[in-house]
């Protein structure tokens, strides 16, 4: 009797890249590449997009660390700067956005250990203000 559908809800043909037989172009296994492009937060990322050029799964990995990463350490660094602006300014304000920057800056160390977690474990975590944009350039051609 065919199976209808796996433990996990997913049809049979809708299998994780790695188990369809995907292949990288650096020769490497994909779910690993997968991880590695978070290793270093937005940096690893871009590393990631110059080097892998077959792999959806990476690109799409890649380019999630890029955005989501990226735009979480940019968030980081301008509340950062503001920080020490408002120190020109007022005390108080810039205790209150000392604490904001710190907010800001362990939401984001929250966020790269989950999407390594998750990715490590196999699951495609999307983030939610990125993923589709990621997957949208992951698909596209790389020239």
């Amino acid at each position: 009797m065919p199976e209808t559908s796996r433990p996990d809800g997913r049809p049979p043909s809708a299998r994780r890249p790695s188990e369809a037989g995907e292949v990288s172009s650096t020769g490497f296994n994909p779910r690993r590449l997968a991880v590695f492009c978070y290793a270093a937060g937005w940096l690893s990322g871009a590393a990631f997009l110059l080097v892998e050029r077959r792999s959806p799964s990476v690109r799409f990995h890649a380019w999630q660390a890029v955005l989501g990463l990226g735009g979480l350490f940019a968030l980081g660094l301008g509340s950062w700067l503001f920080t020490l602006l408002m120190a020109f300014v007022a005390t108080s304000l810039f205790n209150v956005f000392a604490v904001v920057t710190q907010a800001v800056w362990g939401f984001g160390l929250i966020v790269w250990g989950l999407v390594i977690i998750q990715t490590a474990r196999g699951r495609v975590w999307r983030l939610p203000l990125v993923g589709s944009r990621a997957e949208r350039l992951a698909a596209r051609p790389v020239a």
